[in-house]
């Protein structure tokens, strides 16, 4: 796993090693994304489509980061990890 912030946004990538001897580089898969509300001062968690697209995960309510993650982890409908 990977993550990289830009701006109030944390996005979390799936990577993993070259699966055919001919690649090298690891592929990287963006999984989740925390969005952080100035004015609500909560996080927003969001999953992302097979084209890369976000769309807001409404089985949570916006929280902390570490129930966000918690949530990503546990993937209840399996959005995150498959």
């Amino acid at each position: 796993m990977e993550a990289t912030v830009r701006g109030r946004s944390v996005t979390i990538f799936d990577c993993r090693p070259p699966w055919q001897a001919n690649l090298t580089e690891w592929s990287r898969v963006p999984v989740a994304q925390l969005r952080f509300d100035l004015v609500e001062e909560r996080w927003t968690l969001y999953w992302a489509d097979r084209n890369s697209r976000w769309h807001l995960y409404d089985d949570i309510e916006p929280g902390t980061v570490t129930e966000l993650l918690a949530e990503i982890d546990r993937d209840p409908i399996n959005i995150f990890w498959g």
